[in-house]
């Protein structure tokens, strides 16, 4: 059985916004007007904001789930029973026992970030997951889809929007997660060749480097642009991982007849890209392990990585993005449904 536990008493995946109120506004302070402001101090931190994508997210969450059940309770009431109908409702939608516990921790994370001028917690919490209902997931349970090589290949030949399939395209040839990607600007993380993708996340940076199939299709995608996101709208502004699922994805899984042996729906998300990525490097002959380790964002050993500097040599490196390559179909033009089997 998992450690559930451990996972939803963990620390946030970002500090609490102290405004510094303190006990002087907790009248009628409401897990709404409380949210906006946690969610506005994570997007304008000025060491580390969150990524535009998990920003958006973390909104989407808040005004699909968590306000319409909780926004106009009190933070001093929130509790292990106010927090049980929530999590009720989520089950019955038919959400995943990890999207529930994400939410979730999204509700204990604004609570805590009602400070006081000290930056101690006004209303400080000690959560269990039995409590409010959540159960713990066994491990032939948990909810991990994977796409093989000819669902990733019918997905990209299914989907007509060039941007949407691109999209699709790096996720399964990079293997880096939908933030990272969604987060990606032109001029500043993509080289001027785009054969590597400088990944930063909020504590490391890594570069992964791309087939140069992929770096040509790439550039024709970008097709002279010198700035801004990668992928984003006709505004400017990052696209969403919802969307991308919901008009997208899904209904490309639906039409290709693709079912969750988990779930029992026609619904995976892009983390399916992610893990047919890694299997396909472990088939890779000879690739050195910790190569693989570095271009999936694996954990690491700092002691060690400071003396093995092999995985600066971008050669190195781009030689064996080449030689191992990416397994599934292309097509021959960013913006046509014409497909051809370059590998």
């Amino acid at each position: 059985m998992a450690s559930l536990d451990s996972r939803f008493s963990s620390s946030p995946p970002v500090p609490p916004f102290h405004d510094g109120d303190g006990a002087a506004l907790s009248i009628n302070r409401t897990i709404r007007t409380q949210g906006e402001i946690w969610l506005a101090g994570l997007a304008n931190r000025g060491s580390a904001p969150l990524n535009p994508s998990t920003t958006a997210r973390y909104a989407g969450a808040l005004h699909n789930w968590i306000y319409p059940v909780l926004g106009d309770l009190p933070l001093s009431e929130v509790n292990h029973a106010s927090l049980r109908p929530l999590v009720q409702q989520m089950f019955k939608a038919g959400l995943s026992t990890s999207t529930i516990m994400t939410y979730v921790r999204i509700v204990q994370m604004i609570v805590a970030s009602f400070t006081d001028s000290n930056g101690e917690e006004v209303y400080p919490r000690r959560w269990h997951p039995t409590l409010v209902g959540l159960r713990g997931i066994h491990r032939s349970q948990r909810n991990a889809p994977y796409f093989s090589t000819d669902l990733v290949s019918s997905i990209i030949g299914y989907e007509k929007s060039p941007r949407e399939r691109t999209f699709f395209i790096v996720a399964a040839a990079s293997g880096a997660k939908s933030s990272e990607i969604l987060s990606l600007e032109i001029g500043t993380h993509i080289s001027p060749d785009c054969t590597t993708l400088r990944i930063r996340t909020r504590n490391s940076m890594r570069e992964v480097d791309l087939h140069p199939a992929i770096a040509s299709l790439l550039r024709r995608y970008i097709a002279g642009r010198t700035s801004g996101l990668l992928f984003s709208t006709r505004s400017g502004k990052s696209l969403t991982l919802a969307n991308i699922l919901k008009y997208h994805l899904h209904p490309a899984l639906k039409s290709l007849g693709y079912l969750n042996q988990v779930s029992g729906k026609c619904m995976a998300g892009t983390r399916a890209f992610r893990r047919y990525r890694n299997t396909y490097l472990c088939q890779c002959d000879g690739l050195p392990e910790r190569l693989r380790n570095y271009w999936m964002g694996r954990s690491y050993e700092p002691t060690f990585w400071q003396y093995d500097q092999i995985l600066m040599d971008r050669a190195f490196r781009q030689a064996w993005a080449a030689r191992c390559g990416f397994g599934f179909n292309l097509p021959r033009e960013v913006g046509t449904g014409i497909h051809d089997s370059w590998t």
